[in-house]
């Protein structure tokens, strides 16, 4: 739309224009974000090792979190009472077989209502911290590619996950790959942040965890193509981490740092998942009644 008779497109109609403003929104939202958050540390907690590690990669793999006995009964139980393993789940487009409340399935209490799980999370997210999603999780086909195997980011809010290693995982087995430190704030992960806040479109819930968006803008904001990739991580130094692991450990990750999914190459991969967030406190719930995906 131009000006009458100067033949200038008017400021408030630009592009550009639109562009700052809505840029303006999101950096308020996530001012106002992060002053809601109220994290609780106890001194025991700021001195455990393993919670410095997640504070300062963004990562922290646990080994033993799980007796050996306890991983063969979990194991056992998913393959008596639900049909993961038999086809009948279907193949997100993360590329695994997703089965939630999990924590109804069977008694997974061990991992779902974990005391030390909670206490992190509730120091590095916050007091108010929620477990909206309680999950199996299942790679069977090998060779099978998601775009989750794209490096990106999943929100500027907190979503700390946590995954329950029921397999060993090797290399093989599709492993989690992250870049230690690259969820602390950097220009660049504005931008990217940026793209989630002004392009996110969710797909109804009936169909959510098949497609979870609606738009390709949606699907592909926040990712970040190789060459990108490669010049963030040598701007900052930050390191690649393949999450590899014995059956039993516990992986816990900010999922506002860089991270990947990989392709299965061989054998299986089982695990527990959950989230540790904010999100019916968040900003996509509030203005678009969004409980998350996944």
């Amino acid at each position: 739309m131009y000006e009458a008779g100067r033949g200038k497109l008017r400021p408030a109609d630009s592009i550009t224009h639109r562009k700052r403003l809505s840029y303006a929104a999101f950096l308020k939202e996530r001012v106002k974000y992060a002053l809601d958050c109220k994290p609780e540390r106890s001194p025991s907690l700021r001195q455990s090792a393993d919670f410095q590690t997640l504070c300062r990669d963004g990562i922290v793999m646990i080994p033993g979190f799980l007796a050996p006995e306890q991983v063969e009964a979990y194991v056992r139980q998913i393959k008596a009472d639900t049909p993961i393993f038999d086809g009948q789940v279907e193949v997100s487009d993360i590329g695994s077989c997703i089965l939630n409340d999990a924590d109804q399935v069977g008694d997974f209490q061990a991992f779902f209502e974990s005391p030390l799980i909670q206490a992190m999370a509730r120091a590095y997210v916050s007091a108010d911290v929620e477990t909206p999603r309680k999950q199996i999780m299942l790679k069977l086909k090998p060779g099978e590619e998601a775009y989750s195997d794209f490096y990106h980011i999943d929100h500027w809010e907190h979503k700390l996950r946590a995954f329950l290693l029921l397999q060993d995982v090797s290399a093989d087995n599709a492993p989690l790959v992250y870049l230690k430190g690259s969820h602390r704030l950097k220009p660049w992960r504005l931008r990217k942040e940026f793209e989630i806040f002004h392009h996110f479109r969710p797909a109804p819930k009936d169909v959510r965890y098949a497609t979870p968006h609606t738009t390709e803008e949606s699907k592909w904001s926040g990712m970040c193509l190789a060459p990108e990739v490669y010049n963030i991580g040598r701007a900052h130094g930050y390191e690649e981490y393949i999450a590899t692991g014995t059956a039993g450990s516990l992986l816990l990750f900010d999922a506002k740092g860089l991270h990947h999914s990989t392709a299965l190459k061989q054998g299986t991969r089982l695990l527990l998942a959950m989230h540790l967030d904010r999100r019916s406190k968040g900003y996509f719930k509030r203005v678009m009644d969004y409980e998350g995906q996944g």
